[in-house]
């Protein structure tokens, strides 16, 4: 743990207004530190560690984080906003993720390709070393795990920098991950600033790639820093996801489907179902229902395990 050279920054509880805590921004110089700090622990990563052994690392990772949904949860909850509910079935699906990836790790590989000259002609897949991602503030540690997980499974480095309004959970679960035994440094998050600490990262010579969910706008300015630093980008910008409903559906379940694809997370999601098209001969009926059902979410505290939205 390092303390930021940065200017303050005040996370508030985004439901009672209160402030919650303050932290430095990371700044230029300690995102450096973090840069080197990843490619350091990505060598002893991939030296060190057998790909059969990343797993087993990854594994425990989810096991810590399985003994912790809770207090992860109810975190979530009070900094970003969610209901306490809905950020249970995140963390758990966080957990899921390490699972899945621990998976991985010791079944990439290479080709043997054949050609004509007879000599032995092989391929084999090696990690980039460091990625830097960037998470969004509406699903920080859903975002972090589905980040992370791929990234060290197969073999790299990580520093991630989540939103300044929601870094909480993110370190969590790095702490969770060092406790687990993955090698100091392999994952280290930099709270702070896209414009100080974000583009500091982004331009650092041990960084090989960028990862971006967010905004169009700031991705903009991502991928044009990327681009200048010669580095691969990968952004997500969110979308208009449609919901569809046919005459022949049944509207109780189409309702049902149409309410939460919108309505989780209070729309702030980039898969949110924020467009519906229904046809002429039910259009009526189905708005009917989506009025009724509508009236009776219950708006509220994310920690009152009746809120199904929460700000």
């Amino acid at each position: 743990m390092r303390d930021g050279q940065g200017d303050a920054i005040t996370l508030t509880d985004p439901f009672t207004r209160q402030a919650l805590t303050s932290f430095a921004d990371a700044g230029e110089a300690l995102a450096d530190e973090a840069c080197l700090a990843a490619q350091r622990a990505q060598k002893i990563w991939m030296n060190d560690f057998s790909a059969a052994g990343r797993g087993v690392v990854m594994q425990d990772i989810a096991r810590e984080i399985g003994q912790c949904i809770e207090p992860l949860a109810r975190l979530e909850a009070i900094v970003a906003g969610k209901p306490v509910r809905d950020c249970r079935v995140e963390m758990a699906k966080v957990q899921e993720m390490f699972a899945y990836y621990a998976g991985w790790t010791d079944k990439i590989h290479g080709d043997v390709i054949p050609v004509p000259s007879g000599h032995l002609n092989y391929t084999r897949r090696e990690p980039l070393g460091v990625v830097f991602q960037i998470t969004p503030w509406n699903a920080p540690a859903f975002t972090a795990g589905w980040q992370i997980a791929p990234a060290i499974a197969t073999g790299n480095g990580v520093v991630i920098k989540p939103s300044e309004f929601t870094p909480v959970t993110t370190v969590a679960l790095a702490m969770l991950a060092e406790k687990a035994g993955l090698p100091a440094g392999l994952v280290n998050v930099l709270c702070g600033l896209g414009q100080t600490a974000g583009q500091a990262a982004i331009a650092h010579d041990a960084v090989r790639k960028v990862i971006f969910v967010g905004s169009p706008m700031i991705g903009r300015l991502v991928a044009i820093a990327a681009a200048q630093a010669l580095k691969p980008a990968v952004l997500e910008l969110g979308g208009k996801s449609a919901n569809i409903v046919f005459n022949d559906a049944s509207l109780t379940h189409a309702c049902l489907g149409a309410q939460a694809a919108i309505f989780s997370g209070a729309g702030q999601s980039c898969v949110a179902g924020s467009r519906l098209l229904v046809q002429q001969g039910v259009h009526d009926e189905m708005l009917d229902l989506l009025r009724t059902g509508m009236n009776r979410i219950t708006l509220g505290d994310p920690l009152d395990e009746a809120t199904e939205v929460g700000p």
